[in-house]
């Protein structure tokens, strides 16, 4: 009965201590997920990122806002892989820390990285009119300059039902840091809709990030 006292007190001791390091890493260790918002339902064929940036920057009234789509990149998933690990390669290399001569058989000794060729490829895949370009997965990523400017835009939308009518029940955004445990936050449905190229409406939903997403850096592909 001791030692079994003895550890569960073990047990909790550690799982305190384990929470107020969390706690500190996230006070001390700004992540982008604190600069970011997710919209979703976007259809297929909403590439255009500059269409897409003008139409988020009137939404939410802040005409500092960036956006990063959603690719949907299966279609192409083995290349893309290859190129990533083409590029790896070639960054090890740059730090010290790998042998160029290994690297010699895959990316060449002496093109380590993503030839032009290669680089005018991807470009090609993300050029909004390009008919065999990839398309939209559903979601953009809006960035925020600031995250005071994220909580202005989510105060928005917080508590709007359908119609555009606010409600009495708003929904509080998170303040800084983010919830320890990331989970999703309720969904925002204000009026925001986007007017797909064969005129239909989709409704977009907005929802808070609590942790990075994976990702693939599309600029250093093309």
């Amino acid at each position: 009965l001791v030692l079994w006292v003895l550890g569960v007190a073990l047990s909790l001791a550690h799982a305190a201590r384990q929470k107020r390091l969390v706690t500190e890493f996230y006070f001390s260790h700004p992540c982008l997920a604190e600069f970011a918002l997710n919209i979703e339902g976007f259809p297929p064929d909403a590439t255009d990122e500059g269409q897409i940036r003008t139409f988020l920057r009137g939404a939410f009234g802040n005409d500092a806002v960036e956006v990063s789509v959603c690719y949907n990149f299966r279609s192409r998933r083995d290349r893309v892989n290859e190129f990533l690990e083409k590029i790896l390669v070639r960054e090890d290399v740059l730090a010290g820390s790998y042998n160029p001569h290994v690297g010699a058989g895959r990316c060449g000794l002496l093109g380590l990285g993503l030839a032009a060729a290669e680089k005018a490829e991807v470009r090609k895949w993300l050029d909004p009119k390009k008919p065999d370009g990839l398309q939209n997965a559903g979601s953009v990523f809006a960035i925020f300059p600031h995250n005071f400017d994220l909580q202005n835009a989510m105060q928005r939308f917080s508590g709007l039902d359908r119609g555009g009518k606010r409600t009495c029940h708003t929904s509080q955004p998170p303040l800084l840091p983010h919830s320890l445990t990331p989970e999703w936050l309720p969904t925002l449905s204000g009026p925001l809709r986007w007017v797909g190229s064969d005129g239909r409406m989709h409704n977009l939903h907005i929802r808070d990030v609590v942790c990075e997403p994976p990702e693939v850096n599309w600029e250093h592909l093309g």
